[in-house]
């Protein structure tokens, strides 16, 4: 079930998020190598499917909640759609990248990769992006800590760990790539900032159980140690990346061992004593043990071959961010 924390405060969620940084981009396209076609799931009001769309011939952007939708950033490249994660109305094997950035912890996440899976090409990327709590400086970053821990700290919903973790909690059934370290800034004024503590989902939690005195007494002390109002300062939030290779389809299921071996002959002699219309020789049997031998050879190769590209990938990649 979708949980919509967002719809309330899409407008300033629109106004107030930070962009994400064209190294991000650079990276992602880059891993994906070919850049016909990029799905954004979860996508916001288009924060980064704009950027793809530079990079892009097409993006296909979603989101489970109508409201962000109809804020999102018009781009001729960029086809918006009300849709969950788990169901995207995409073709089969279409997606170059699919991408959710700052949303895949609110996602039915086994859905979300079966998903994943039909869309994407062989050897697509699928990419999860976070980012973290934001720093300012010495002086602003303990008033906003306190905040973030001690006043809202219990309206967050649970899902909020993955974030504060960089997704390391998160399954992610895919040949990993490895990512550098990216982040994303801006130059803000209080106001910016004190809009964006505002499309927090537990800000909004908060004020619907207690009121809006201790949002707006955080707003105060902040501004008494930010300065001058029109002051800009540079915000800082570092990005965390799970990236991998969408390989053929099942491999979630599982490598076939003996074990499976065995299971299959036994499943081919069951069938040839219990099957009335359709009957199983011997030979069936054998060949149907053949087969899954041959299914557990081709998978180690094909193990052997992904990891072979996996490194390739991340040697280009390297050398790419190297220059």
């Amino acid at each position: 079930m979708f949980k919509d924390h967002f719809s309330q405060s899409a407008a300033g969620y629109a106004a107030y998020r930070p962009t994400y940084p064209i190294e991000l981009v650079n990276f992602l396209v880059d891993a994906a190598r070919r850049n016909e076609f990029a799905w954004d799931c979860g996508c916001g009001s288009g924060q980064l499917s704009t950027l793809l769309a530079e990079r892009f011939d097409q993006v296909y952007a979603t989101d489970a909640s109508a409201k962000q939708i109809e804020n999102a950033v018009h781009h001729a490249r960029v086809r918006y759609a009300c849709a969950p994660a788990e169901a995207s109305g995409l073709d089969d094997q279409v997606a170059d990248l699919i991408v959710a950035a700052q949303a895949a912890h609110w996602f039915d996440l086994p859905g979300f990769y079966r998903e994943v899976r039909r869309a994407g090409r062989l050897s697509s990327v699928v990419a999860l992006v976070s980012y973290g709590i934001v720093n300012v400086d010495e002086q602003l970053d303990p008033i906003i800590g306190r905040f973030y821990w001690d006043i809202i700290g219990s309206y967050w919903p649970p899902e909020r760990k993955h974030v504060e973790d960089g997704y390391r909690s998160l399954d992610f059934p895919f040949t990993e790539i490895e990512a550098p370290p990216m982040a994303m800034s801006a130059s803000w004024t209080l106001s910016d900032f004190i809009g964006y503590v505002n499309t927090w989902s537990a800000v909004a939690a908060m004020e619907r159980a207690i009121g809006p005195e201790p949002r707006e007494r955080f707003s105060q002390d902040l501004g008494e140690a930010w300065g001058s109002a029109e002051q800009k300062r540079l915000i800082r939030w570092p990005l965390s990346l799970r990236v991998g290779i969408i390989e053929e389809l099942g491999e979630a299921n599982g490598r076939m061992g003996d074990s499976a071996n065995g299971r299959l002959g036994e499943w081919a002699t069951r069938r040839l004593d219990d099957s009335t219309t359709r009957r199983l020789d011997d030979s069936t049997t054998r060949r149907l043990g053949d087969t899954a031998t041959r299914r557990y050879d081709d998978a180690a190769n094909g193990d052997r071959r992904r990891e072979r590209r996996r490194q390739d990938r991340e040697i280009t990649l390297s050398r790419r961010f190297q220059r």
